[in-house]
């Protein structure tokens, strides 16, 4: 997918010039490829060469979309503090165009920076949005999980739980496989939570069902997979099973580094796991 976004953009300045206003999505769609192969510096570095050249494009909706993409990707890229005060910018700017959506991404950079009140702000505009709405609207999934993942990376664990659950019973009965997905990332999102409250034995089922359903959907190096594999052996190191912990976080390390950037967190983040669950490994057993 990548390489065919990274085609259209070639062809489409080729073809349409340097002020055609679709530009903006397409450098948006190939940095959000970029992102799902771990690799946001790349994205990053995309995006900014293009918000350099960005007064080019006549579009005042396009610019508007090139900003948040930056935002997006400045965050993912482990910059929050400067995708904060982007998309605040873009905000004061354009308030009727800042959809719910794109506060729970300010949700989640605020988290990110460890600014609680801009956090709790952005999570009371998004929660007013949603019960204003249907809700069991699938539509509501991606806002909802940017939302539960912020109250993870914040600390309160807790409090995503419900939403994810929320996401969760508004895809059941479907199968389409989009849904299938789309509900296997909420068993995910909600493992994680488990972990994160210390509630192994109530990630686990999570985490096991996210995993069937993303090796019959997935390709085999999707990243979606190592991060519920790193999270199974997290689980297992809790338990001090050391050895069913270096297989999962051997298996994650191997798929993270078959796309990812050197430095991109999660792999990091396995590489360490993993050191640990073979430091664990290699300790003789307990009398």
């Amino acid at each position: 997918m990548a390489a065919l976004r990274r085609r259209i953009v070639e062809l489409s300045e080729k073809l349409m010039g340097p002020r055609q206003a679709e530009r903006a999505t397409y450098e948006g769609m190939l940095a959000f490829a970029l992102l799902d192969l771990g690799r946001p510096r790349e994205a990053l570095a995309r995006m900014r060469g293009f918000q350099a050249h960005l007064s080019r494009v006549e579009s005042k909706r396009a610019r508007f979309v090139a900003m948040l993409m930056l935002a997006h990707v400045e965050m993912m890229a482990g910059a929050p503090g400067s995708a904060l005060r982007r998309m605040d910018e873009v905000r004061r700017a354009e308030p009727e165009q800042f959809a719910p959506s794109y506060e729970s991404w300010v949700m989640l950079a605020a988290a990110m920076d460890g600014h609680l009140p801009a956090m709790r702000e952005a999570q009371g505009v998004v929660r007013d949005a949603l019960d204003e709405q249907e809700p069991h609207d699938a539509r509501n999934t991606p806002i909802l999980r940017y939302y539960a993942r912020a109250l993870r990376v914040a600390g309160v664990a807790a409090e995503s739980v419900a939403p994810l659950e929320k996401a969760r019973s508004a895809l059941a009965g479907s199968d389409a496989r989009a849904d299938v997905v789309a509900s296997a990332r909420l068993s995910l999102d909600l493992g994680l939570a488990r972990v994160r409250l210390g509630e192994l034995d109530a990630a686990e089922p999570h985490l096991r069902a996210a995993l069937a359903m993303f090796e019959r959907l997935l390709p085999p190096h999707h990243l979606d997979l190592a991060e519920v594999m790193s999270a199974l052996g997290e689980v297992e190191l809790e338990r001090r099973r050391f050895d069913a912990a270096v297989d999962w976080l051997a298996r994650a390390e191997a798929i993270y580094a078959s796309t990812a950037e050197p430095d991109y967190a999660p792999l990091e983040q396995a590489q360490a796991l993993l050191v640990r669950a073979r430091a664990g490994a290699a300790k003789p057993p307990r009398p």
